[in-house]
């Protein structure tokens, strides 16, 4: 029993296939997408990629920074020296937190003042060069601190336990 098209409401297309043998690709989503436009950032503002070419582009930054990098400072902007990011929207609004619809959608855009971002970078720089020598300074103050106790010595850093002599009624008390 065989059907035919027509039988099965399937459409079959009037056009025969091109000569050549070629089967031509159905459009994909992506092709068919509407595309969608940002708003656009003031004058002196740039998104955080922009602000990532700048930094590596004067030698500030290496070039193995990633632009996933930049977001993630505009997500988690730190505290003692916060990335300068404000969140811009279509109608101009300059806000310190993206702004989201009541579908979940983001409304706003980053945007990092570039005259801002050198001086921020430098001192991010500096944080993490701070931040590691106070690690080697505690690792080798730590390091030193067991030296001297495995010597018997007390630490320079004047910071000796206690010697414990035992009482004569079985207690331990502290030697003065």
């Amino acid at each position: 029993m065989t059907e035919t098209a027509q039988e099965l409401d399937v459409e079959v297309p009037d056009e025969a296939a091109p000569e050549n043998g070629a089967v031509e690709a159905p459009a994909t989503p992506a092709a068919t997408a509407v595309a969608t436009t940002k708003a656009p950032l003031p004058e002196g503002i740039v998104s955080p990629i922009q602000a990532r070419n700048h930094l590596v582009t004067k030698g500030l930054a290496p070039a193995t920074l990633k632009p996933q990098q930049m977001y993630g400072f505009v997500k988690s902007p730190g505290k003692a020296n916060p990335f300068p990011v404000k969140h811009y929207d279509a109608d101009g609004s300059v806000h310190d937190e993206p702004q989201i619809s009541e579908h979940g959608v983001t409304t706003s855009r980053p945007g990092v003042e570039l005259a801002k971002i050198e001086t921020w970078w430098a001192a991010h720089e500096q944080a993490k060069v701070d931040r590691n020598n106070a690690k080697l300074a505690k690792i080798a103050a730590d390091k030193a601190k067991a030296e001297a106790a495995a010597a018997g010595t007390p630490p320079a850093d004047g910071t000796a336990t206690p010697e414990v002599a035992p009482a004569a009624d079985g207690e331990a008390v502290e030697a003065e």
